[in-house]
């Protein structure tokens, strides 16, 4: 009881959060034949769920959809945003992926893979707005833009504020550094950060089985120098674990070189 009590005084709009979530879920749900989902859902917060006539949303199990500040790492500007646009535009979203404050808006089509972490204030877009139109910038504001379909495959854990830009493919395991700019496809097994972005070497791992961003705990910190990075995975009691190695290129470089850490939080 005393449990129960301090969670409240220290949230006490969490049990109306909670409430009024489960009630928009099960409203939007079962009102929009547009939106399919398979298993447990999680809301935490109310999120914006604009899928319009003739486009798709499917999502699966076991997903969390947080737009609630309270509580989480950073400062969420807004709350979690699946808007699919025009008539055949279709938003996918894997198995047991978490997604906090951040757009998703598709004119085509998005796919996030299973096991994803999508930090808040994250922008994933598959259209660019208008045209250039620099014959006749005059008609730019009437234009529509392409539209270039975005894939996020399986594992990838993004930073807070990553802006993923139309035609991109990130591959399956790779991590994107807080606010970096995605332009360009990112390998599998990967550490990318910028704008625009700029894939880091990264060595092999050891272990012969991939790691996992979730299994990081919860924060990543990139070094961003001229440096190469290696991961090295143990194993201890069925705990894994990762270490990361951060080796000198230019022997020329001081002992505490001017170097920008980007925390990937999710």
């Amino acid at each position: 009881m005393k449990k129960i009590l301090r969670a409240i005084l220290n949230d006490p709009l969490k049990p109306i959060s909670r409430l009024i979530s489960f009630i928009y879920g099960v409203f939007i749900f079962s009102l929009s034949s547009r939106i399919k989902h398979e298993g447990k859902l999680k809301f935490d917060g109310v999120p914006i769920i604009d899928i319009q006539q003739g486009t798709e949303l499917f999502i699966g199990k076991n997903v969390l959809l947080n737009s609630r500040n309270r509580g989480y790492h950073v400062n969420m500007y807004s709350p979690v945003k699946l808007f699919a646009d025009i008539p055949g535009a279709r938003i996918k979203i894997g198995d047991n992926t978490r997604i906090h404050g951040s757009c998703i808006h598709a004119h085509l089509s998005i796919e996030i893979g299973a096991r994803c972490l999508i930090a808040a204030n994250c922008q994933i877009i598959d259209g660019s707005g208008h045209n250039a139109s620099f014959a006749h910038p005059e008609n730019r504001i009437n234009s529509k833009g392409s539209y270039k379909p975005i894939c996020i495959e399986d594992d990838v854990w993004l930073g807070t504020a990553v802006i993923v830009l139309p035609g991109v493919t990130i591959g399956k395991g790779s991590i994107v550094g807080a606010g970096s700019v995605v332009d360009q496809n990112i390998p599998p097994f990967s550490i990318a950060k910028g704008n625009p972005v700029s894939i880091l070497p990264v060595n092999t791992m050891s272990s012969k089985r991939p790691l996992r961003p979730a299994s990081m705990g919860g924060y990543f910190i990139a070094l961003i120098t001229s440096q190469t990075i290696s991961i090295k995975a143990t194993v201890k009691n069925g705990v894994r674990h990762a270490r990361l190695n951060f080796n000198k290129q230019n022997k020329d470089r001081p002992e505490r070189p001017d170097s920008r850490l980007v925390p990937c939080i999710f």
